[in-house]
């Protein structure tokens, strides 16, 4: 009993509360510098970003530990932890009520906070590892089946009839240790005396919209009906899914693909943006700088040696395909030759910039497009002075306009390009996307894929 009482922690600039049991355990320096610690034991690492770094750690007794930081965001956020509990003690309070109700959580250990001159930096989340760490959503084949399905949807009432409003109900804040799912990430929870029908929604809306690549109709109606157990029919359940749950959804995922497409303009993991005399460069970090410097060279010389070689070449515009590294790339260069064209860009986004961020929502929204690999501005004291676009570009593809001219082998093959055509187009609009220069040149038509 003695080793679940908590003990403060003040080393430094950490300071906390951790269950005593853990401390015999914990490396020599964890509470000085908790990541290096765990690092330095060879924890394996879950999660590693700007803001969030998660890892597991393994005892020689068998023993498996999970630790959350998480770096506060500025100083709003930090303003707003002088009143209020930071993520990592946040967590640790819900789980410890969630605990002593039951529930299936991982059992928190501790919480601690660097503080620097009374503001919070960093915060931790300590707590038992679960099982193998799979979450519901990693096993697409195991989420759609009916036993799992049910499990998911007692799990979750469970919660919510102790009041639980997670507001980051998530398929892989789910994990299983052998048929029975635990609940994760707790840090944006709430608990409150009773959870409205309203408030339970929106958490399902959340959890659907996390499973929508694997479940369907079926599944989610399946889902309701255990989550409801009788309190509706099915006509009243399907209502609810398409009146309440759907559009939610859909607000969702317009923010998601919203999301996903200014990755490309800031460092994620996906993407990275440099400055180097007076050139900025946004890539993807599979596309290494000294390859794009290369391809620029290239397209370059290719503009002052053999114009004849171009694609297009115009004041404003000039276009090549170039080999490197076995793959075709094509540069598109946007040229700024008059003093006025290169003062308008001081007001609005340069062409180069909005292709770049389109390329990437398309992608981002799933649709066949041409990969976008990466963008460079180069500026001076009067402003843009040009933009280089890379993106890939495939060898048998061709424009539609000239493969219409090809002609078709026969009516089967035509219909199926038009139906194909349609089938893209309706997409492309019911995902809000607008070309505003739909020319036939413009769209590349693959008979390998989808248009």
């Amino acid at each position: 009993m003695e080793n679940s009482i908590l003990k403060k922690i003040s080393k430094g600039e950490i300071k906390g509360w951790v269950k005593g049991e853990v401390w015999n355990d914990l490396p020599a320096h964890f509470f000085e510098d908790p990541v290096s610690s765990i690092q330095e034991k060879g924890g394996e690492v879950l999660k590693e970003s700007k803001w969030r770094w998660a890892a597991l750690i393994r005892f020689s007794n068998g023993r498996r530990l999970f630790l959350k930081r998480d770096k506060t965001k500025g100083w709003g956020e930090g303003f707003k932890y002088l009143f209020s509990p930071s993520k990592g003690q946040k967590e640790f309070l819900i789980a410890s009520q969630l605990e002593r109700r039951g529930l299936p959580i991982p059992r928190p250990l501790g919480w601690m906070e660097r503080v620097r001159k009374g503001w919070v930096k960093e915060s931790y989340y300590l707590s038992e590892a679960i099982g193998t760490g799979v979450s519901f959503i990693e096993e697409a084949a195991k989420s759609r089946e009916p036993n799992s399905i049910h499990e998911l949807a007692r799990t979750v009432r469970e919660f919510q009839e102790a009041g639980l409003f997670h507001r980051d109900l998530h398929g892989g804040n789910f994990l299983w240790e052998g048929g029975k799912l635990f609940l994760i990430d707790l840090h944006r929870a709430k608990l409150v005396t009773s959870l409205p029908l309203r408030r339970r929604l929106w958490d399902l809306s959340h959890l659907f919209h996390s499973l929508r690549s694997t479940w369907g109709e079926e599944e989610q109606l399946r889902f309701l009906d255990r989550y409801f157990e009788g309190r509706f029919d099915g006509s009243q359940e399907r209502e609810i899914l398409r009146q309440e749950i759907y559009p939610i959804m859909n607000r969702l995922q317009q923010r998601q693909w919203r999301s996903r497409t200014k990755r490309c303009l800031k460092e994620s993991t996906e993407f990275t943006v440099q400055q180097e005399k007076g050139i900025r460069y946004f890539r993807r970090r599979d596309f290494p700088l000294d390859r794009l410097k290369r391809v620029m060279g290239g397209h370059q010389d290719l503009a002052r040696e053999r114009p004849f070689s171009l694609i297009k070449h115009s004041p404003e515009v000039i276009v090549s395909i170039l080999n490197d590294e076995a793959e075709r790339i094509c540069l598109k260069q946007f040229r700024y030759p008059s003093f006025w064209t290169r003062m308008k860009e001081h007001f609005r986004r340069s062409k180069g910039l909005k292709s770049w961020r389109a390329a990437n929502g398309v992608r981002a929204r799933g649709l066949p497009s041409l990969k976008p690999l990466a963008l460079a501005e180069r500026r001076d004291w009067t402003g843009l002075r040009e933009s280089f676009l890379l993106m890939e570009a495939l060898a048998n593809d061709q424009e539609m306009d000239r493969y219409i001219l090809k002609g078709f082998e026969d009516l089967k093959k035509k219909r199926l390009f038009i139906e194909t055509f349609a089938r893209w187009l309706d997409g492309l609009h019911h995902m809000r996307l607008y070309h505003k220069d739909m020319k036939t040149c413009n769209i590349l038509v693959s008979e390998r894929t989808e248009t």
